[in-house]
């Protein structure tokens, strides 16, 4: 049989040298990579420090990013700890505070954000885990034409009271649909899906 002139055979390293080539130290970065730009971004916010007067909550804070205005650029959805957050990007890197005039400010405080399109009409939907009841916000901008959203989540079935902290989605019974997995931290072992737009418990 011949044997191919580009077959390779592997080293053998000493047990120092596989310890070292695995090393995390090789992944240091030994530059800066980031750079803090909240402040010339318009995202800069100032709050206690985490368990501080103002801010003894036992939950941390997310945040999705989607094109929630549909001009091409990735916008933010931040949970905050006395309202909620939507910033929309100008595409020039500075980011503009929504929040009022898109209705997020009213909206509970959430601890969990996932963005997706659950009625599927192009555009970006949101459903917010919180300590209280979850909630889902329908981006109206495809039936009214300006960005604003709408709290459907009585209607949806998803208004449940729970500790929930986060959140997925995707098409859990393979029908097409988005589904949403909530992580429910009082139930302990059971979370729920969200499905065509009523709620199981699975």
């Amino acid at each position: 049989m011949r044997r191919s002139p580009w077959l390779t055979v592997p080293c053998v390293h000493s047990a120092a040298e596989r310890a070292a080539e695995t090393s995390f130290h090789s992944l240091v970065a030994t530059t800066d990579i980031f750079s803090e730009v909240s402040e010339p971004a318009g995202l800069a916010v100032t709050l206690p420090a985490f368990g501080a007067a103002g801010n003894e909550s036992f939950t941390y804070h997310g945040a999705a990013a989607a094109d929630f205005n549909n001009d091409g650029f990735i916008d933010l959805f931040v949970c905050g700890i006395d309202h909620n957050y939507l910033y929309l990007n100008d595409g020039h890197g500075h980011f503009r505070d929504a929040s009022r005039e898109a209705g997020i400010e009213s909206v509970p405080p959430c601890v969990g954000v996932v963005a997706f399109d659950y009625d599927n009409d192009g555009d970006e939907d949101v459903f917010l885990t919180s300590v209280g009841p979850q909630m889902l916000l329908r981006n109206r901008l495809k039936e009214d034409g300006e960005l604003a959203f709408q709290d459907v989540s009585d209607s949806a079935g998803v208004s449940r009271d729970a500790i929930g902290f986060s959140a997925a989605v995707g098409d859990v019974n393979g029908d097409g649909l988005p589904d949403i997995y909530g992580i429910d931290v009082k139930a302990k072992q059971i979370h729920s899906v969200f499905r065509e737009g009523r709620a199981q418990t699975v």
